[in-house]
């Protein structure tokens, strides 16, 4: 028979290791870019530039665009991942996935609408992390198209 001592002492450990998963989840939801995260970057800077490597947390190195009907993100990533098993936003116009990845593997990505900002001038490019500086392009004032700051980019199209 368990005696109140053993059983106060066993919820004290369950409470405490359901605070410490809430607590890892929590934390590793927190680094995740998500649209609404894109979206307040662009605000804060009036649209004219998003600066990618300041979001996400440490673990990407590299940034990569997908641009609609752009499936062929084995290639920009030069390895193994098939973005139209994760996602079918870039079956139409209205979309562009955002890659956060190593040189190995995804660390995360988004499905992003273009009306919000669009990435798609860079399609099937990748940048690396210290140069994940991108600016609003002056060509179209009517759409927010945004091109890298500088053009180093990791893969071409």
């Amino acid at each position: 028979m368990c005696n109140v001592s053993q059983h106060h002492h066993s919820l004290a450990r369950f409470a405490f290791l359901s605070f410490f998963i809430a607590m890892v989840i929590g934390c590793s939801e927190s680094n995740r870019v998500t649209s609404n995260v894109v979206w307040s970057e662009l605000q804060r800077n009036s649209f004219d530039t998003i600066d990618f490597a300041s979001l996400g947390g440490g673990q990407w190195t590299r940034i990569c665009f997908l641009g609609p009907y752009n499936t062929d993100s084995e290639k920009t990533l030069g390895f193994d991942w098939q973005v139209s098993d994760y996602t079918s936003a870039l079956n139409s116009d209205t979309h562009n996935v955002i890659v956060f990845s190593t040189n190995t593997q995804v660390i995360h990505y988004l499905a992003y609408e273009r009306n919000r900002g669009d990435f798609s001038s860079m399609s099937g490019d990748c940048f690396e992390r210290d140069d994940a500086l991108f600016a609003r392009s002056p060509e179209n004032e009517d759409w927010m198209s945004y091109i890298p700051t500088e053009k180093r980019t990791l893969a071409t199209k």
